[in-house]
């Protein structure tokens, strides 16, 4: 071994000088490479490396400080060397490269090259104004807050010159990323606001400086009395501003303090009324709510100071306003007399009517009323304009003295004011506030016409009296004198005097006057002014009527004249009379016998009331029709008929009664009997067409139908009359059900007669059996007519079987002859008999004849038609499905495929293709002398052979190109065939290839219940194949065999739908819906819905398709770094509903880093990422770095909001903590600290945040009993601190003498009263309470009350921990006891009275102490 080593160095020692020597020749590039190779071999070799770099460095080359950064990584060794270089660097003037290398090596440790660096990099932005980025130096934090604070003394060097107060800026906005220091800011603040300040004020730089203040309070966060010195500073300048007359600016600057000074309100107002005094353009700028804040709060100020402002601006309408407020306050408080004169001074500067309106809106009535007299005595100084008059008579109008409301306005019309409308108004309200229905109000009326005409005022006296007349107790005398004074003037007062004259008829026991009144009244209806009221007097119509018939019927008895003269009245005047006239007179002949003249004169009457529709007219009209049947009744048949006809006529034209329509029934009734006599007369005589005429005319008339009818068609046949379509369907329908009538049996032998004439045998035997119960007549003569007719179809039957044996039969009357042969066979039956083997002989050779005549014809589709049979079972003959299978396939490639047929016939050839057994039983037909065999190796289909029942020549042996010929190569050439005819219609080739994917599939299972192997079309045309296929999938399904779900797949493409098999074509089709939707990010939330998911999930395969695909689509948007806002409201509900932890990993891990990433890049704020996290953590709970990144947010969204007051952190954390308890814990920690952050920090931290604790505490407090414990206990500590810096800044305030001992103590004991268990409150309670006795108490000083008061409260209120903690209480007292001369404490225990007033004031110290001790 120590041979090898010696070898290495000999190596190593030759390498190290070789690349010296290539050094020396300038050879630079490759010595580095050998230096390199050895440098971890040769001691020398770093040294050697560095010095080469330094050397290229100090040329200029600043690429190789990393190689020397590199170096010293690994070459500690190196330091002196570097540093050494360091220094040498001073003098070069590339000072770029000198603060690149200090900085890079002083990254990798070297810490004396901080200062050197600092300094360079100083000078070189000092003279270089284009730096704008401390990092294009290094970044380094530590280099660069190092450089910075260098800068800032630079900076605040060029501030305190005030010669460049830009070039202090700009150093500031470079070092402002990494300085947060109050010197730094500080100073920023003060160049910025100079240089606002040194520049033209305006309103984006008094913007500026707003913003610069609200920057030193809630960014840079410097001290109250840093911001008291900046709001001085802004003062001065404001203030400074208005001595220069520069008011706008002056105005803008004071306008941010005004909520804080004083002073700024002042400067405001100043300048705010010189600008408008000097008519400034920029007087605009004025806020006139800032304004007022400056002029005073109270507007019993406000008043005053804005006296000065009311002619500018808006400032006249402030000004109204506190004055409205004033007055109303005054007003209101009883202060008359302050209210009257702010009145009088505020209508000399204004006369706004407001001012009006607010005296007589607000206090009492008296105030009110007093206001109003007062306005109105001076009328010509407050009422001048029409404005002011019209105010003071609104407001005067609503004053609840009416009367005194209609005096006054009786006043100012007396004055010549126009009011009248107003006093119009009034004078009804006074009106109205009498009594109702009383003489008063109308009086109150009168009282106003007299001043003013109006036609309210007469509407109202006519609406007044007749209230008054509607009391039933008033004056009529009265009454009627208004009345007529109101005529031309009122459209009631002559309905109010027909009122009166009604009253007085009814009063009245004399008929004439009565009489006499009653014309009166109703002879105002025609008679009367152009001002009338018709719909009103129509209304007592009624009542007029009522009166005159009851005085009608009351002179009936002795007057008939006189009572139909007043009847007659009504009826000239179109009132209801006639019933009265029409009773009377049926009364009187209501026991009289029936004539032509009582029938004339009733019709008389009737024509004197021709529009009556009353009950008496009805009663006219029955008397009438009574009276005329009566007469009919007695002549002979024709002219009652003829009669009757024209009483109904009559009644037609003439009638309109209630009772017209039974009338009229009435006399049809009778007409339709007496019609019916004279038809059967006429059928009897043979008259067969005037019978008919008369039968028709009944139904007409009465609406009697069947028997009636039934005689008609009786007539008919017996007339031998042409019957048409019509009259046969009417009588089959008369003859439908047997109703063992006489007249139905009648017309049904006659309609017997009638059809076997006809031919139609069969419905003549049928009504015969049914209506007549078989007449032998009958039945005879239908026996001869049936064996006639049989005889002529046997004959063309005969000629039928002759064509089809010559060959003479097209293939289409082939298949007519065969469908109707057995109909025609059994039309036969009664003079052949034909056996049912015969038949069918016959019917197959007919259907083998058309078979073959089609095939000739090249008509492969008809062939088919006639080799199925009914609901095929193909199968079952193997020849026959070959066949059909040959002619599918003619059809197919000659082009007779159709939209009707391709299903059924490549669902056939398919079928015959995958069916084993057809091409063993072809091979087993065929006789073979070749040494050829078959084999069925991996054949398509089953075969369900034995195989000891195989053919010689099939077998399973593996094909060979010899002499075994495989049957799936036949199998896949007849297939191709098929394909190749339908290659053209992709329709046809996607029908086809699933046929056959669907019966691979099936062949592919070993069922319990084998079934046929068949396409799925099959089981649409055949239920053999469809419950055989059913039942064997239905019980395999049932099974739940491994092979579930595959047999499930295949009922889907056999069409079962019931069950399991319906369920998975559900849930197959949501899959494929939902794999659609996720590709073409269409219609997501629909396609998955839970329901939808649901179905999936409950089959394995399909679920694992669903997710596969969803997961290949969540990686290609991730691979696409898609924005993660887009990426969650794309797959949120599908990762929440389908549930798969990997799934969900994978979705919320993509969020989870894109949130944190915007976090920590800044791009997005906590209280904005955080809710997207916590709602996928609700569903994606597997993924642990997404719990601890919330755990952290959580902890976050605390603090933050605790340091920076940003409620959006706490809506989120009140949003999260609302929907779970998982962060409780999270929660707890936050509040009570862990090892990183004591619970003292948090504590104190929270206690000068106190607001937002509380807020926090407030929101997330009652969210679980465990946070609510802590926030508990955590509130405790903060009591605590609190108390003990309360207590820590009284001490110091009485250790530096800031305050007197006696306020300390009153402080401490308030303090006290809230924490009596505290041990330091009571210590600093009992040290304090000796010292207040010492210095006040027993010298008898100021500040003494205080200090007993505290005292004697004490003494009734110390706490068990004060009494263990009052040792110096007690150490005072024995002190000043002990110091005490004998004499004076005797006196003080037995003499107290005997002490003069110090002896007494000792002597109450010292009881102090003794007591709290």
């Amino acid at each position: 071994m120590g041979l090898v080593s010696w070898i290495k160095d000999k190596y190593y020692n030759h390498k190290f000088q070789k690349a010296k020597e290539i050094l020396r020749e300038g050879k630079s590039e490759q010595a580095i490479e050998i230096f390199k190779e050895i440098l971890n071999y040769h001691p020398d070799a770093p040294s050697e490396l560095l010095s080469i770099y330094h050397s290229i460095i100090y040329q200029g080359d600043s690429k190789r400080v990393s190689d020397v950064t590199s170096l010293y990584e690994n070459h500690h060794s190196l330091k002196k060397e570097c540093v050494d270089f360091a220094r040498s660097l001073e003098v070069n003037n590339n000072v770029r490269l000198r603060i690149n290398y200090y900085q890079a090596l002083y990254s990798k440790g070297i810490c004396e090259l901080l200062n050197p660096f600092v300094t360079s990099t100083v000078k070189f932005v000092l003279e270089n104004d284009y730096i704008d980025n401390l990092q294009t130096f290094t970044n380094d934090s530590s280099l660069l807050y190092s450089l910075s604070e260098s800068i800032l003394i630079e900076a605040q060097k060029y501030y305190a010159q005030k010669a460049n107060l830009e070039k202090s800026k700009k150093l500031c906005l470079l070092i402002r990323p990494y300085l947060t220091s109050k010197d730094f800011y500080e100073l920023y603040s003060n160049v910025r606001f100079d240089i606002i300040a040194q520049d033209n004020i305006t309103k984006e730089s008094v913007k500026q400086l707003d913003v610069l203040f609200k920057d030193i309070k809630t960014v840079y966060r410097l001290s109250d009395a840093t911001l008291n010195t900046f709001t001085n500073k802004r003062l001065e300048l404001a203030n400074t501003l208005l001595e220069q007359k520069d008011y706008i600016a002056a105005l803008l600057i004071s306008q941010l303090l005004i909520e804080k000074s004083v002073k700024a309100r002042k400067i405001y107002a100043d300048s705010a009324l010189k600008l408008y005094t000097s008519a400034n353009s920029k007087a605009d700028s004025i806020e006139s709510e800032t304004l007022y804040k400056c002029l005073g709060n109270d507007n019993s100020v406000l008043v005053s100071t804005l006296e000065p402002f009311i002619p500018y601006s808006t400032h006249k309408k402030k000004y109204i306003s506190v004055v409205i407020s004033e007055l109303s306050r005054l007003i209101t408080t009883n202060q008359q007399t302050q209210a009257e004169v702010l009145f009088n001074k505020a209508w000399g500067f204004t006369s706004d009517n407001n001012l009006i309106k607010t005296v007589l809106s607000n206090g009492s009535n008296d105030s009110k009323t007093h206001f109003a007299t007062l306005i109105i005595t001076s009328d010509k100084t407050f009422l001048s304009n029409n404005s002011s008059l019209m105010c003071y008579v609104e407001e005067l109008s609503k004053l609840e003295n009416v009367e005194f409301i209609v005096s006054t306005l009786e006043i100012l019309l007396g004055k010549g004011k126009n009011v009248k409308s107003n006093y119009e108004t009034q004078i009804l309200r006074l009106a109205k506030v009498a009594k109702n229905k009383s003489r008063k109000r109308v009086e109150i009326i009168e009282r106003g016409l007299t001043k003013i005409k109006a036609n309210s005022l007469y509407g109202a006296e006519a609406d007044y009296l007749n209230d008054y007349i509607d009391s039933g107790c008033y004056d009529s005398k009265f009454a009627r004198n208004i009345s007529s004074s109101l005529i031309a003037h009122s459209d009631l007062a002559e309905i109010l005097i027909a009122k009166i004259s009604i009253d007085e008829a009814v009063k009245s026991p004399d008929s004439e006057y009565r009489e006499k009144k009653l014309r009166e009244a109703l002879t105002i209806k025609n008679t009367h002014d152009k001002l009338f009221n018709k719909a009103v007097y129509e209304t007592l119509l009624p009542e007029i009527q009522k009166r005159i018939i009851e005085l009608a019927k009351e002179i009936y008895v002795t007057d008939q004249i006189r009572a139909i003269e007043l009847l007659y009245l009504l009826r000239d005047n179109s009132l209801s009379w006639f019933d009265t006239y029409a009773s009377l007179y049926l009364e009187l002949i209501q026991n009289k016998d029936g004539s032509e003249e009582i029938a004339s004169k009733i019709l008389s009457i009737i024509a004197e009331g021709a529009d009556g529709d009353s009950a008496t007219y009805d009663n006219l009209w029955s008397k009438y029709v009574s009276i005329k049947c009566l007469i009919i009744s007695s002549t002979d048949n024709d002219d009652a008929i003829s009669n009757l006809t024209n009483l109904h006529s009559e009644l037609e034209s003439l009638c309109s009664s209630n009772n017209k329509k039974d009338l009229q029934k009435e006399i049809l009734s009778i007409l339709s009997k007496r019609l019916l006599i004279r038809a059967k007369e006429c059928e009897k005589n043979k008259v067969y067409d005037k019978a008919i005429e008369d039968y028709n005319r009944i139904i007409s008339l009465s609406g009697k139908y069947s028997d009636i009818m039934a005689r008609i068609f009786i007539c008919k046949l017996k007339d031998r009359q042409l019957l048409l379509d019509a009259d046969k369907d009417e009588i089959d329908n008369l003859l439908s059900t047997n109703k063992n009538k006489k007249y139905q049996q009648d017309l049904a032998y006659r309609w017997c007669i009638y059809l076997i004439s006809q031919g139609l045998m069969e419905k003549a035997e049928e009504i015969n059996v049914r209506i007549l119960k078989t007449d032998n007549e009958i039945a005879q003569i239908c026996q001869e007519e049936r064996i006639n007719t049989q005889q002529r179809i046997l004959d063309e039957l005969n000629q039928r079987i002759c064509k089809l044996n010559q060959s003479e039969l097209t293939p289409e009357e082939a298949i007519a002859f065969g469908q109707s042969l057995s109909k025609t066979l059994s039309d036969i039956s009664l003079i052949v008999q034909v056996s049912t083997q015969k038949s069918n002989i016959l019917k197959e050779s007919i259907r083998l004849y058309a078979i073959e005549k089609f095939y000739q014809q090249g008509n492969y589709l008809q062939c088919i038609n006639g080799l199925k049979v009914h609901d095929s079972t193909y199968l079952s003959d193997p020849i026959a499905l070959r066949n059909i299978a040959i002619m599918s396939l003619n059809a197919a490639e000659n082009g007779l495929l159709t939209k009707s047929n391709y299903k059924e016939l490549l669902a056939i050839w398919a079928t015959t293709i995958y069916q084993q057994k057809i091409f063993v039983e072809s091979l087993n037909y065929t006789s073979w002398d070749d040494p050829y065999t078959f084999t069925l190796e991996s054949a398509l289909g089953q075969l369900d052979y034995n195989k000891e029942g195989l053919p010689d020549n099939v077998n399973y042996e593996t094909p060979s190109d010899n002499n075994v010929i495989s049957i799936l190569e036949v199998q896949k050439t007849l297939l191709s065939r098929m394909e190749t005819a339908i290659q053209d219609n992709l329709e046809y080739q996607h029908f086809f290839s699933s046929q056959l994917e669907a019966m691979d599939k099936l062949a592919g299972q070993e069922l319990d219940e084998p079934c046929e192997l068949v396409a799925p079309y099959m089981l649409e045309i055949s239920n053999t194949y469809k419950n055989d296929v059913s039942k064997a999938l239905e019980i395999e399904a049932e099974g739940h065999y491994g092979n579930w779900e595959m047999i499930l797949e295949i009922g889907c493409l056999y069409g079962l739908n019931n069950g399991d098999f319906n369920n998975y074509a559900s849930a197959l089709d949501s899959l494929n819906t939902a794999i659609t939707s996720i590709e073409r990010k269409q219609e997501i939330e629909r396609s998955f819905s839970q329901m939808r998911i649901s179905q999936i999930k409950e089959f394995d395969g399909l679920k694992n398709n669903l997710i596969s695909s969803v997961t290949t689509a969540i990686n290609n948007d991730i691979s696409q770094n898609i924005e993660y806002f887009k990426f969650y409201s794309e797959y949120g509900i599908v990762v929440k509903n389908i549930d798969d932890d990997t799934l969900a990993f994978i979705f919320s891990n993509y969020i989870n880093q894109q949130v944190v990433k915007a976090l920590n890049n800044k791009t997005q704020t906590l209280a904005k990422g955080a809710p997207i996290l916590f709602e996928i953590y609700n569903f994606c709970k597997c993924n642990p770095h997404l719990k601890r990144n919330l755990e952290n947010i959580v902890e976050a969204l605390i603090h933050n909001y605790i340091s920076d007051g940003d409620e959006e952190n706490l809506t989120v954390l009140d949003n999260t903590l609302a929907a779970t308890r998982e962060f409780d814990p999270v929660v707890v920690k936050s509040l009570k600290g862990n090892g990183e952050v004591p619970e003292e920090m948090l504590v104190l931290l929270f206690s000068s945040n106190e607001n937002r604790f509380n807020m926090l505490k407030t929101k997330i407090g009652r969210k679980s009993s465990t946070i609510q414990n802590q926030f508990t206990a955590t509130t405790a500590k903060i009591s605590i601190i609190k108390v003990q810096i309360e207590l820590s800044q009284i001490v110091d305030q009485v250790n530096n003498n800031t305050i007197n001992k006696c306020d300390a103590l009153q402080k401490v004991y308030n303090i006290y009263k809230n924490n009596k268990s505290n041990v330091p409150v009571c210590k600093n309670l009992a040290t304090l309470i000796p010292m207040c006795i010492m210095e006040y108490v027993i010298p008898d000083k100021y500040g003494k009350t205080k200090v007993e008061a505290v005292l004697d409260s004490l003494k009734l209120n110390m706490s068990p921990t004060f009494k263990t903690q009052n040792s110096e209480i007690g150490e005072a007292y024995t002190m000043i006891w002990n110091q005490l001369p004998y004499n004076a404490r005797s006196a003080i225990q037995n003499n107290p009275w005997s002490l003069n007033e110090q002896g007494q004031a000792l002597k109450k110290g010292l009881d102090y102490l003794k007591d709290l001790r």
